[in-house]
Order: structure tokens, then sequence, then C-alpha cells
């Protein structure tokens, strides 16, 4: 093969990862939609969600040969706390979905890449990043506008969905620390796994406090949209991110990652006519935020030039 074919496999390969790439965004985002249209309370939609995933990644895992449990043996420390992160992460952030709404809920998971800006270093001991620090200031008055326009009752899920990207937040500082060192995929499957330990030792807690809900999913539409958020938009969607993800920069990958908060926004909006209940100023404070968060990647790919 020569060269001028070689560039155009490349090229190829290339642009057929990033629209895989944002064909998982899209469905990442559509998991707001989702929780806003399953019945089912926070923490048994959570749970129902990663235990189909869990059964859904093991076929795929074995298919491809990824099971190494030595590597959980190596790792085991961040890989246990990023399940406990992530576990409270989707629980918090399909709280706000039911307590506020899914719009609320995308928007907020925004915020992540300032506690992220803030976090990281205190918790690495790395210099801070002066450039994540402004723009993560700069967020502030788009989120006024946001907090300052939804109706008082919905106030609860904007501070779930903040607490959501916090635990977000902490799961991508601790996740880094295993990135290239052994499957990705294994460990997300390791990851799904202690998250469903840790759930199911809550539910089990829940139980013998006489806690009462809801667990079993309603047969006629809470099971059709479980399977799609777990298959379709966890296994899937990782799937298509991760195999994506072997053929484009860092720097693409956390611009598109940067757009499912708009994708999600948009969803909302069609699907579940969230912009009924949704004033202009809330639209006017989302759009700062996400020019921000997409402009946020080009400025810092030519500062660190």
């Amino acid at each position: 093969m020569n060269i001028l074919s070689m560039r155009r496999v490349f090229k190829s390969d290339q642009q057929r990862s990033l629209w895989n790439l944002h064909i998982a965004i899209v469905l990442f985002g559509f998991t707001a939609v989702l929780g806003g249209l399953i019945t089912l309370d926070a923490i048994p939609l959570v749970w129902w969600r990663l235990i189909l995933a869990v059964i859904s990644f093991i076929p795929l895992l074995l298919y491809r040969r990824l099971l190494d449990w030595r590597a959980f043996g190596q790792h085991k420390i961040p890989i246990l706390l990023v399940g406990i992160f992530l576990a409270f992460h989707w629980v918090t952030f399909f709280l706000a979905v039911k307590l506020g709404n899914a719009s609320i809920a995308v928007l907020c998971i925004a915020s992540t890449s300032f506690m992220t800006a803030v976090l990281d270093p205190l918790i690495t001991r790395r210099p801070f990043n002066w450039s994540e620090l402004l723009f993560g200031v700069m967020i502030v008055p788009g989120m006024f506008l946001v907090i300052s326009s939804v109706d008082a009752t919905m106030l609860p899920g904007v501070v779930s969905g903040l607490i959501s990207a916090l635990f977000a937040s902490l799961f991508t500082i601790y996740n880094k620390s295993i990135v290239g060192k052994g499957s990705t995929m294994f460990f997300t499957f390791l990851e799904l796994l202690v998250a469903l330990i840790v759930l199911s030792i809550i539910v089990l807690i829940l139980q013998l406090l006489g806690v009462t809900y809801t667990f079993w999913p309603d047969v006629k539409s809470d099971w059709g949209y479980l399977l799609i958020l777990a298959v379709g938009c966890t296994t899937l969607a990782y799937t298509m991110a991760f195999d994506a993800l072997k053929h484009i920069t860092s720097f693409m990958a956390n611009y598109s990652v940067n757009l499912e908060p708009v994708y999600g926004i948009i969803l909302a909006a069609l699907l579940l006519n969230e912009y009924e209940e949704l004033t202009p100023t809330f639209y006017l404070g989302a759009f700062l935020i996400m020019i921000l968060v997409i402009i946020f990647p080009i400025f810092e790919s030519k500062f660190r030039r």
C-alpha cells in the first residue's frame, strides 16, 4: 500500500470514527430523556440500568477476549473508587431529572469541567490550569440565569444536578489514573460492576429500613426504555466511543464530548416538550454555557501551543 492509499484509509477511519463518536454522544444525551420517560425512581432506575448493562457487556468482552482479572488486581483502588463515584453520579443525575427535568440535569453536567479544573490539582497535586479556572468562572453568569429562571419547585433538581456533576468530576479524575494501563472496555465493565454492588447494598439497606418505593419496572412502559438505556445508551454507546478514540485526536474527542449537553437539551425539547415549562432566560443561560463549553477546547489547544 502506497502513502497516498494509507492517507485515504486513515482519513476514512477518522471520519467514520468521528461519526460513531457523535452517535455515541447523542445516545449519552438521550439518557436524560429516557430518565424522564421511565416511571421508576432514581435508585431502582439506575440499579436496573446497571444490571442490564453488566449482563450485555459480558458477551462483548468474551468475544473480544478482554477479560483480564490481573489488571483489576493491579488497579483495584481507582476502579473501586470510580465505581462508587459512578453509582452516585448516575443516581443524582436521574434524581435531577425527576426533581427538575432532563434539560436541567444535562445542563448542570456542563459544570463538570469547572469542578474538574478545581478538584484535579487538589487531588493529583498538579499546578492549577488558569485557563480552565477562567472558563469555569465565566460559566457562573450563565448558571445564574438558569437558576434564576426556573420555578422554585425545580431548584432541588438543580442542586441534585450540580452534585451529580461533582461526582462526574471525581469519576473523571480517578479514571484518568488508569487510562492506558489495560483494556478501557474491561475497566468500564468493572466500574459498572462495582457500581451495581454498591447500589445493591443501598437497595438492601433501604428495604431493611422499610423505605417503600416501586422497584419492579412497569411491563408496558418501562422495560423497553430500560433496555434502550442499558444496551443502547450504555453498552453500545461506550463501545462506539472507545472504538472511535483509536482513530481521532484527544482534542477532537474532548470537543465532541462537550456537545453532549447540547444534544440532551435539544432532544428534551423535541421529545418531552420541555420548552413549554422553561423560559427564554433559561435558554439564554444555557446558550452562554454551551458556547463556553464548545469553544474551551479550541482555546485550550491554542493556549498550550
